[in-house]
C-alpha cells in the first residue's frame, strides 16, 4: 500500500476545520490467519486505478495495538484478529452479555463504554446530550446520574461525585423496589465516595447495604459480591486492617476467578490489591508478582492509556524503590506519569505524587 496516498487523505481535514486533526490507520492483516473475516485487494476494480485499496467484510474486529500522535496528525495501529483468538474471544463474550443483560445500559451503553475505556471527557460529553433531552426525574436521567459520579470520581472530583450518586439514587427510588439491584449498586458506588473521603464507617455502611441486597437477589457467588468483598477490602486496606483486608480480596478474587474470563480487568484488579497487601507485609516479590499478573491482563483488556495501568507501573515503581533499585522504578514512575498526563490534571493527587517519585529517584541515581 502507498503510506503517501493515505496521508493525503488523512492531512486534508486542515483544508475544512483547523481544530480538527487526521487520523491515518495503520493495519496489519495476516490473510493466513484463521477464523478472520475476508478481506481482499480490491485495487484491480477500483473506480480510482492508480490506488491501492484493501476490502474488510463487517464485523472485522481489529486490536488496538498503540495510539499517538506525530503533531501533524494522530496515528493509530491495529491488527486483525481472528474468530478463534485466545485473548479477545472470551472477553468479547463476556461483554456482549454483560451489555445486553444489564438493564442500565440502555440509555447510556456509550457512556458505560467510554467510562470503562477510562476516556472520560467523551463520556461526560455523551451523557450531558443524553440527560439533556430528558424530562425531569426519568428513570434514564438516574443512570446518567450514576455514570456522570463516576466520570467524577475518576477525576478526583468526591462532593460532585456524591452529588451525583445521591441524585441517581433519589430517581431510581422512585420507580424501583428498595432491594432492586440497580439500588445495590448506587449504594456500592456512595461505599466508594465514602472510602475516597476517608469516611470509613459510613463506607462499610453502604457496602453491606449493597452486600445484603446482591445475596438476596443472586447468591453468594455472583459477580457483583466479589465486587462487594473487594470494596469492603479496600476499607479495611484504609484502616490499616491487613489481615481481615487480605481475607476480603482473596475471597472476592476466587469469585472472579469462577465467574469471568481469565483476562477481564476485574481479575487484574485484584491482583493490584492483593500486591498492596504483600507490599505492605515486606512480601516484595509476591507483591511484583501479582502486579505483572495485573498488567498482563490490563495490556491485553484495556487502552494503552488507561488508568489502570498507570496505577500498576506506579505500584510497581514502588516495589522497586523498596528494592533500591532505582533505574526500574525510574522507568516505571515514567510510564505511569505518561498515562496520568493523557487524563489527568496536573493537580490531581496522582499527577502530583508521581513527579516527586520521579524526583526522587532521579535525586538517587545522580549520588
Amino acid at each position: 500500500m502507498d503510506r503517501s496516498v493515505a496521508l493525503v487523505y488523512a492531512d486534508d481535514t486542515k483544508s475544512t476545520n483547523r481544530h480538527v486533526k487526521g487520523v491515518l490507520f495503520e493495519i496489519d492483516a495476516n490473510p493466513e490467519l484463521f477464523g478472520i473475516q475476508p478481506f481482499a485487494n480490491i485495487s484491480s476494480i477500483s473506480q480510482f486505478e492508480d490506488e491501492a485499496e484493501v476490502l474488510f467484510a463487517p464485523g472485522s474486529i481489529f486490536r488496538i495495538v498503540h495510539i499517538f500522535s506525530d503533531h501533524s496528525m494522530w496515528i493509530i495501529r491495529m491488527v486483525l484478529c481472528g474468530d478463534n483468538d485466545h485473548d479477545l474471544t472470551p472477553i468479547l463474550n463476556h461483554m456482549k452479555k454483560e451489555y445486553t443483560d444489564n438493564a442500565e445500559t440502555h440509555v447510556g451503553s456509550l457512556g458505560c463504554i467510554l467510562v470503562k475505556m477510562g476516556k472520560f471527557d467523551q463520556a461526560k460529553r455523551y451523557l450531558v446530550r443524553c440527560f439533556e433531552e430528558l424530562p425531569p426525574n426519568h428513570y434514564n436521567t438516574g443512570v446518567c446520574h450514576h455514570y456522570l459520579g463516576i466520570i467524577a470520581s475518576e477525576k478526583g472530583d468526591y462532593d460532585s461525585n456524591l452529588e451525583c450518586y445521591n441524585k441517581s439514587l433519589k430517581i431510581k427510588r422512585l420507580y424501583l423496589a428498595a432491594d432492586h439491584p440497580s439500588i445495590a449498586m448506587t449504594y456500592n458506588c456512595l461505599g466508594s465516595i465514602y472510602l475516597a473521603k476517608g469516611e470509613y464507617t459510613q463506607a462499610i455502611v453502604s457496602y453491606n447495604k449493597s452486600l445484603r441486597i446482591f445475596k438476596r437477589k443472586h447468591g453468594i457467588n455472583h459477580i457483583n459480591i466479589a465486587e462487594c468483598f473487594s470494596n469492603i477490602g479496600c476499607v479495611y486496606f484504609k484502616q490499616k486492617k491487613y489481615f481481615e483486608a487480605q481475607d476480603y480480596y482473596r475471597n472476592a478474587l476466587t469469585i472472579q476467578q469462577q465467574q469471568l474470563p481469565s483476562n477481564h480487568y476485574h481479575i487484574g484488579e485484584s491482583y493490584v490489591n492483593l500486591a498492596g497487601i504483600s507490599w505492605i507485609f515486606g512480601e516484595l516479590e509476591s507483591a511484583l508478582k501479582y502486579y505483572k499478573n495485573a498488567l498482563d491482563i490490563f495490556q491485553k483488556s484495556l487502552p494503552d492509556l488507561h488508568l489502570r495501568l498507570a496505577l500498576v507501573y506506579h505500584g510497581m515503581g514502588a516495589v522497586y524503590v523498596k528494592k533500591k533499585q532505582f533505574q526500574e522504578a525510574l522507568s516505571n514512575f515514567e510510564r505511569a506519569a505518561d498515562i496520568w498526563r493523557h487524563i489527568l490534571p496536573s493537580n490531581h493527587p496522582h499527577s502530583i505524587k508521581v513527579t516527586r517519585n520521579i524526583q526522587y529517584c532521579r535525586h538517587k541515581l545522580n549520588q
